[in-house]
């Protein structure tokens, strides 16, 4: 009479457990993020001065798909960012401080004192050089929100 040794459940519920973990735990992180937006009203953002010189153009999209973040399309130095229909990899200055925006029906205004503000720090980090700085980004919880064009700072193009 042979007998058959009859294996353990722990043996085959415990990897099975694991793979389904990790299974789960790479999915979610790697589930493309939709374009972060400010809330209605009232929102204090970062200021990140956008170097022109440094800054190149990107294709757009290649933040998009599973795992599109962690490829890092910019390298390591510059922030991949996608506003007003282009792509950029933009090198930053800063942040250079806070400022206050309010957003009204998708549409990002700048109050006055925030203008002052990013006219301020433009000039400030142009003192001395050749360049002249015609962007800010703007930044909330590590995300960018919007870009501004210093030539007309009443308005900001939300983030794609």
């Amino acid at each position: 009479m042979t007998t058959r040794t009859r294996v353990n459940p722990l043996v085959i519920w415990v990897p099975v457990s694991v793979a389904v973990l990790v299974a789960a735990f790479v999915a979610w992180i790697g589930w493309p993020a939709g374009p972060a937006q400010l809330p209605e009203g009232a929102s204090t953002v970062d200021v990140y001065l956008i170097s022109d010189e440094l800054s190149k153009p990107a294709e757009r999209g290649q933040t998009d798909g599973w795992f599109g973040g962690l490829g890092m399309p910019c390298g390591t130095d510059a922030w991949y960012v996608e506003a007003n229909n282009t792509a950029m990899c933009a090198a930053l200055d800063g942040p250079k401080g806070t400022i206050v925006v309010n957003t009204r029906d998708k549409q990002i205004s700048l109050p006055d004192a925030s203008q002052t503000a990013l006219k301020v720090w433009a000039t400030e980090a142009d003192t001395d050089t050749e360049q002249h700085t015609t962007r800010v980004l703007l930044v909330q919880d590590s995300t960018a929100v919007a870009v501004v064009a210093l030539a007309s700072p009443a308005t900001a193009a939300p983030v794609d």
